[in-house]
């Protein structure tokens, strides 16, 4: 059964004439504020589609859209690149950025080659520490 007013009497559509009072109220402020009227309303609207509903737990916009558009509170959350520095940068803090890699000259060791048509990793033989963790490393060409 569908329920309606008296037509012309706009007391008894409670809920619509709310949303029409609060359309209005946030006209008259972009108005008197000298800003853009559509960009108010947007901003408005926006905000309300986004807004968890008391009755439902949703927001309107995931009930109509199935997703929850950004807004400014979900660019503020760390990202996924944040939360992963924290540990490393705690590491390098703790231990002073410093890796401490002692090869003697003559050991094998496992080198990644970026040569077209190679293995990735292939072996290799230290001839001369160059740094603190620079070798010089001499491969055997063609070897797994």
């Amino acid at each position: 059964m569908h329920l309606k007013g008296p037509p012309f009497h706009p007391t008894s559509n409670g809920q619509a004439e709310s949303a029409v009072k609060i359309i209005k109220t946030c006209i008259k402020k972009a108005l008197a504020n000298k800003q853009p009227v559509s960009r108010s309303v947007n901003q408005f609207l926006f905000q309300y589609r986004n807004t968890e509903h008391q009755a439902t737990k949703e927001t309107p916009a995931n009930m109509l859209l199935k997703w929850k558009p950004l807004t400014v509170f979900d660019q503020m959350r760390p990202s996924t690149e944040e939360l992963n520095l924290g540990p490393q940068v705690g590491n390098l803090m703790k231990h002073g950025g410093k890796r401490n890699i002692d090869i003697d000259k003559e050991s094998e060791v496992w080198v990644r080659s970026y040569r077209q048509g190679e293995p990735a990793w292939i072996k290799g033989t230290v001839l001369d520490r160059l740094g603190n963790q620079t070798f010089q490393i001499q491969t055997k060409r063609n070897q797994p």
